[in-house]
This record gives C-alpha cells, structure tokens and sequence, in this order.
C-alpha cells in the first residue's frame, strides 16, 4: 500500500509550524538563524512561511544558491508560493519589478568585484544548500551582504562539510534540526529499505587478502585499495537489473568513465553530470519513462526533485557523509507510486560501512526517543519504517580491514560488554555508540557493531550496555 500523502502532510505541517516559530525567534533575536531539515520535509516551503512572518510589501529578498538548477527550482517555487516571477539574471537579466532576486552567489560575487551588485537592495537573504557557504567566495559574498540584510537564513539537510569548515561561523548553532533518522521514522519519508552489498569478490580471494594482510605482504592501505578501486562489473550490473526489475532507478558512480561503463551494462540508461549539455532533455526522458536507469555523476545529490523514483543505486566510494545522506534522500520523498523506497549500497571503502552503521543506530535512538521508551524490541515489527540489509561478504571485509579476525571474539555477551568497558576506563572514551564504532578495533575481541549484534543476538546498543 502506498505512503498516504495526506496522513504524511499533516505531520509535516505540524513540524514545519515548530520549526518555523524556533527559526522566527533566532531571526529576530540574532539576524541570523541555520535551518537543517532532511531532503524531503520542505524545507524550501518552511523557509516561505518564515519569510511571510517579516515581508513587507517594499522590501526585496535575495535567495542564493551554487548552481543554475537549483535557482531555477527556486525561482519555480517562489512562483507558486507567492504568485509573483522572480528575478533569475541568467535566465531574464535583471529586469523586473519583483520583489525576489535568484541568483548564483557566483554572479553575485562577480559583479561586487566590479562594485556594480546593489548590496543595499536586499532586506532579507536566504541560502539554499548552506553548507557550501565556506566556499571563500561564497564566504565573501556573505560577509559583503551582511550588513544591509535584516537578516540571513541559511537552510541545508547537511550542514557538517567533509573538510571540518563549519558553517555555524556564518549562521550560528541550529535553530532546529529535522534529521534524516527521525523523518523516517515519523513517517514524514517514505518507508525504506537499505541493502548493504559488497562488490563482487569471492570468499577465496577475501580469504587471499586476508592472508596476505596478516602476513605483512601488502598493507590495509592496498587491500582496501584492491578492493574498493574496482569500477562496476557486468555482475553487478547484473544484479542492479535483477533488483529493480521494471523500476526506475537512480544510479550514482564517481566519475564520467566509471558512469560510461555502468552505461555500458544497463538498458535505457543515460548520464546526467554538470558537464552535460542535455540534462534538461535526459530529466524529462526520465520523467516520461523513457530512460529506466538515470546514472548520475554528483548532478543528482542536491537540486533534482524526482520523488516518484524507488530504487537509489550507489555505486560510489565517498568518506563524505553529506553525500550519502543526499544520495539516499533523493529517493525517500512520498510519493503515491511507491509504497517504499529501496537504496542498494555497493560499499565503496571503510569509512562509508561505518557511515551507513551510524545511520542504523540513529533510526533505532530516533524511533525509542518519539515512542518516550528505552524498549526498542518493537523495531523488529514488520511495520517499521526502515530496515537495514547487510551482505554477510560487508561483514568478512569489514572484520579483514579492521584487522580483527586474527583473534577469537568473546565468547559471551557478557565478556564482550566487560572487555568494553575495560577499554572505555583505559582510553578514558564515552560509554557512547560513536565511540565503540571509533575504537572497539583497539581491543582484537571485541568486533565491529553489525558483527557484534550478528554474534550475540541483539539488535540495541541498549541491549548490548
């Protein structure tokens, strides 16, 4: 059975009206305020509903993103909300009598380095994809703005980048947070399904690897090398075609020859990348069903709203959490046509099994946390809204590269809690989830998370203290 859209809406509407009022009282309170909602939950409708709370009708707003797609969905949105055709300069010039200005911070910082940008038109200023702002001449675009605006919003599902830049420089703590974990499990994102499978290698050469490693022949740097550096197979392929039948799909590769050679394997499939001329026809293709596979070069994770999609494929090696939360919410939005969404991870280096183990824990703390119960028994019920598939082949290697299987694990429940909280006293660490996925390497019986509730039968870090 479907997602009922209206049921999700009404949800919606109550956390955005909460949001609103927390974002509302920073802005008048600070200037400046940080929205980080899911991808999915609205956060570009929540930020217009917050706007109407201080426009008047004189004063003008600047609504700022990083590509030309993404302001062209806004300028889209804004049409609609407010009934009036922004200004979009790539598209119009700057011609017009409207009250809202969309445009790339790009443009804008060109022309302040021509001392032709009218700084002081704009009373209000709203940043869509916010963690891109410490971007230095995002940065710079900002910092010239600031004192004309009465205030800046800056709204983003991700706000923590890969390289440490914090972008609560510019706008402060959160004003509020609707993650990805609690969306789901509210009900607000479709119901998912996350399967978790390794490339193709077999038993025997994990085995090799393994050998090899313990050995001192290669190093964990090259097993992961071997290992993770592998491009797409006609197996794999193969396997993507097998779970989503007649399904669309969006399928996300690291780069234009990797995406080529998945091209090369799937029928009716295209590539969309910021390198291509034809995005705009190969979207409305896809959107017709004439193109099942929709292969994605870093175009899909921000700015494209294709909410009828069920299967997200990534066959991609990132460390960046900000991509894996983006790739797997480009498929989590209600739509009438799918009653579920399915995201496959063909797992592409350490940090991202750990990643996708962080994201399982989170969704159990967020559904025990809304149901006010440290009983999270109930998760194993057939109608909870998310469930997490691991490959068994995920676990050898994750035990291989965390150097582990040269010891036997505890025995018992009991002696692996024991031999984890002797670790907690010695490093002197929290007695926290993140912290056994950081440093239970450390002590060569006790085994990474999705081992260790595999191994004892649990399925909590509740149970497992």
């Amino acid at each position: 059975m479907a997602v009922k859209s209206r049921d999700v809406q009404i949800k919606l509407d109550a956390y955005q009206e909460q949001i609103t009022e927390s974002v509302v009282r920073d802005l008048q309170n600070n200037g400046r305020a940080l929205m980080v909602m899911a991808t999915g939950t609205g956060k570009t409708y929540t930020s217009f509903k917050i706007l109407r709370k201080f426009l008047a009708e004189q004063e003008k707003v600047l609504f700022l993103a990083h590509t030309h797609e993404i302001c062209d969905m806004l300028a889209e949105n804004i049409t609609q909300e407010f009934g009036q055709e922004p200004i979009v300069p790539h598209k119009s010039g700057w011609r017009g009598t409207s009250q809202f200005y969309v445009v790339p911070y790009q443009t804008v910082y060109s022309l302040m380095e021509k001392n032709t940008f009218p700084l002081d038109r704009f009373s209000y200023a709203i940043i869509d994809e916010a963690h891109h702002t410490k971007a230095p001449r995002y940065e710079l675009v900002l910092e010239q703005l600031a004192p004309s605006c009465t205030w800046m919003l800056g709204m983003t599902a991700t706000p923590n980048r890969m390289d440490k830049a914090d972008i609560r420089d510019i706008f402060g703590s959160e004003s509020v947070t609707l993650d990805i974990a609690t969306a789901i499990t509210e009900g607000i994102l479709t119901p998912a399904t996350v399967k978790i499978r390794s490339r193709q290698i077999s038993e025997e050469e994990l085995a090799q690897l393994q050998a090899d490693m313990y050995n001192n022949r290669i190093s964990r740097n090259e097993v992961e090398r071997r290992v993770f550096s592998r491009n797409a197979t006609p197996d794999e392929c193969a396997m993507i075609q097998e779970e989503c039948g007649q399904e669309q799909a969006l399928v996300f590769c690291g780069s234009l020859p990797h995406a080529q050679e998945v091209k090369s394997h799937l029928p009716r499939a295209e590539i969309i990348s910021y390198e291509n001329p034809h995005n705009e026809r190969t979207l409305t293709r896809f959107r017709y069903g004439e193109i099942q596979y929709l292969i994605s070069i870093n175009k899909l994770n921000e700015g494209v709203d294709l909410p009828f999609v069920k299967y997200g494929i990534s066959l991609r090696s990132t460390q960046s959490s900000t991509i894996i939360w983006q790739q797997l919410g480009r498929i989590l939005r209600v739509h009438e046509a799918k009653d579920q969404a399915v995201f496959v991870d063909f797992v592409g280096n350490m940090e991202k099994i750990r990643e996708l183990e962080d994201l399982e824990e989170k969704v159990r703390e967020a559904y025990q946390r809304l149901h006010d119960s440290e009983d999270d028994s109930r998760l194993m019920e057939d109608d909870i809204s998310v469930a997490f598939d691991w490959d068994n082949r995920v676990l050898s290697l994750y035990e291989i590269l965390s150097g582990h299987e040269s010891a036997e694990p505890y025995p018992t429940l009991e002696e692996a809690r024991k031999g984890w909280f002797n670790l907690v006293e010695t490093l002197e660490i929290p007695n926290k989830f993140k912290s056994f996925c950081h440093n239970y390497h450390k002590d060569p019986r006790l085994r990474s998370w999705i081992t260790t509730k595999k191994i004892y039968g649990i399925q909590s870090w509740n149970e497992f203290l």
